[in-house]
């Protein structure tokens, strides 16, 4: 097991890998048989290392491919290129590009986008190797995009490697998994994720742990918590949350009025306190006997919705909040027994 992380380092200049030894062992093997598959979808918990991976397979491939091991030193001219995003023969489709209509950057990942790469992959190879496409957090392709991106992988080019990353599989289209070779990319153990943010935020070993627990075997959520107050948080949620089905309105109002509007020296917390929401639903789901599990899943989805389209088109955050803990107090009043008779 290696330590360096993307705690400190982006995925694409990130030389380590955590606890993913079986997922590179399985590319490594289909790339050594010759019949490596041409588009791979990367699955698990956000923050276990995906991108990092794409990133990894990506400097081994457009390096020649031939070494023992996927690791390629940071000193190597493909690793540099890699890292400053100027390698000819690498694209990458992330949310994130800014959107001419609002001029913000978009959570979604649209159709522009991916005819880039369509245009990418139809010319030949800059460098006379293998070209690679990453498309990162690949559930955050519109409907559009995710149609575009389906013809490119009925058809693909030859010498072309195509790796989507996706925390949320199920929210692609079902023929787009199935062109893919999948690979899931198992979380972290509690330990491991405590003892890794010891060493790289100087926490007390208690609230480490602590965290970790929160953080579902992902070092970037458990990083997330730890740089965005997320213990205090976690404990504001489970407080509103504890007096369900029950609305605590002027609590709840005062609530994502804090987190939608926060005081100018204070972090962006509102994508975390979606995130603290949508794994609260995501237990009760799980927990919840035949004829509840519908709703709270239905709950789920819409969190999931909301996070991507919040930003997007400019949503009011407070009234997303709102919306999502009322979606919340409805599912629990429905999983009461008197109302499911």
């Amino acid at each position: 097991m290696t330590d360096p992380l993307t705690v400190e380092l982006g995925p694409r200049s990130n030389p380590g890998l955590v606890a993913q030894a079986a997922a590179e062992a399985t590319f490594l093997a289909a790339w050594r048989s010759g019949r490596v598959p041409h588009a791979w979808l990367f699955t698990g918990p956000r923050g276990v290392g995906k991108a990092t991976l794409a990133y990894r397979i990506a400097r081994f491939v457009l390096s020649g491919g031939e070494g023992e091991t996927l690791a390629l030193d940071a000193a190597h001219p493909t690793f540099r290129r890699v890292a400053a995003a100027s390698h000819g023969d690498l694209v990458v489709l992330e949310p994130g590009a800014i959107n001419p209509e609002t001029g913000k950057p978009s959570r979604e990942i649209v159709i522009g986008q991916v005819r880039a790469l369509t245009g990418f992959l139809s010319r030949t190879s800059a460098e006379g190797g293998w070209r690679v496409a990453i498309i990162d957090t690949a559930e955050a392709m519109n409907r559009n995009a995710a149609n575009a991106l389906l013809k490119v992988l009925e058809e693909p080019p030859e010498r072309c490697l195509i790796i989507l990353t996706s925390n949320a599989p199920g929210r692609l289209l079902p023929t787009i998994r199935s062109r893919c070779r999948r690979l899931p990319m198992a979380a972290l153990d509690d330990p491991t994720v405590a003892r890794l943010l010891v060493r790289y935020r100087g926490l007390q070993a208690a609230d480490a742990a602590d965290i970790a627990r929160l953080a579902g075997g992902s070092i970037g959520r458990a990083v997330e918590l730890a740089d965005h107050g997320g213990l205090a948080l976690h404990e504001a949620v489970d407080a509103l949350l504890a007096q369900l089905p029950a609305l605590p309105v002027p609590e709840i109002h005062a609530f994502a009025d804090r987190i939608a509007r926060p005081p100018k020296d204070a972090g962006d917390s509102f994508p975390l306190a979606m995130e603290l929401l949508a794994d609260w639903t995501a237990r009760r789901a799980r927990a919840a006997g035949p004829g509840v599990v519908e709703s709270w899943l239905s709950v789920w989805d819409k969190i999931g919705r909301l996070q991507t389209r919040t930003d997007a088109i400019n949503l009011d955050r407070k009234l997303v909040l709102l919306d999502v803990f009322m979606a919340i107090a409805d599912a629990a009043r429905s999983a009461q027994p008197n109302r499911r008779r």
